[in-house]
């Protein structure tokens, strides 16, 4: 699956991740450090908590493969 098919699902996956782990969420857009040297744009925030949540939809072999394996370094910088 590529990242194009993925995109449209980002809500659906977003309303899960919500429901199970019994969290509000914010859709932000840029957020960038004081300076604004720096910035990034998560797929959303956890209301309540400093955390963000990026999303992420791999077709599933790749899902696999980083359940069993970890995401790898590539990946790991993504999110």
């Amino acid at each position: 699956m590529s990242t194009l098919e993925g995109i449209p699902r980002e809500p659906e996956a977003r309303e899960q991740f919500a429901r199970t782990q019994h969290m509000e969420l914010d859709l932000v857009g840029l957020i960038t450090t004081d300076g604004g040297t720096l910035g990034r744009s998560p797929d959303a925030l956890i209301k309540g908590r400093k955390e963000g949540l990026e999303v992420d939809w791999p077709a599933a072999p790749a899902h696999v493969s980083y359940m069993l394996d970890g995401p790898g370094q590539a990946y790991k910088v993504h999110v």
